[in-house]
């Protein structure tokens, strides 16, 4: 293995997360909804364009002034080996379902799958449609399917805000953030009842 490291020989390639997923891959404003690519944020000089404020400068951007001018968008070395851009199993899930990755639901769907198929490599890398469809719903099978054909569309992540995937058919993610507006609007005595003392009996 440290040799296929060092050298490249015998490596088929790498297993990556699909990048527009991290929370600071694109530039843009929080507060005010503003997400833009490189080519959009240097034509507004990285200000944003709700509010006048500065810009958090993205990964993709700061990797696009690091490259070599000269190579163009997409350029790949002859030798270059070959990798995989996936979207963690959890995360579909959770998009096609309309959960929050933490929630049981997820966690009783993912669990199965792993125990089925043995890891989530296997599931998001070789299972076939018929196997999948053996376990779990046939939505569920063709999103794994468009997630290893690198066309399921993630809109990219910035400013503190992560990448949402965008399953085809799916209900959305919800994030960490919109379960506590929920739980914010259920009443306390709902949501949390106080623990009766002794002197309640």
């Amino acid at each position: 293995m440290i040799k296929a490291i060092r050298t490249g020989e015998q490596l088929w390639g790498t297993i990556e997360v699909n990048p527009n997923l991290g929370k600071y891959h694109a530039t843009g404003h929080r507060n005010c909804k503003v997400c833009l690519s490189p080519a959009d944020a240097l034509k507004v000089n990285n200000i944003c364009p709700q509010c006048r404020s500065k810009l958090t400068v993205g990964v993709d951007q700061r990797i696009e002034a690091l490259a070599d001018p000269d190579r163009p968008l997409g350029f790949k070395p002859k030798n270059a080996k070959e990798f995989a851009s996936l979207i963690p199993l959890s995360e579909l899930i959770a998009s096609l379902f309309g959960k929050a990755v933490a929630s049981k639901g997820v966690f009783a769907e993912y669990h199965k799958l792993i125990k089925a198929f043995g890891s989530e490599f296997n599931i998001l890398l070789s299972a076939s449609k018929p196997e999948l469809e053996s376990y779990t719903t046939p939505q569920l099978a063709d999103v794994i399917l468009l997630n290893r054909e690198g066309k399921i569309e993630v809109k990219p992540g910035y400013d503190g805000v992560y990448g949402v995937p965008l399953v085809p058919g799916g209900k959305g993610c919800v994030s960490s953030e919109e379960e506590l507006d929920v739980k914010k609007k259920i009443p306390r005595t709902q949501r949390d009842a106080k623990q009766k003392g002794l002197d309640d009996f």
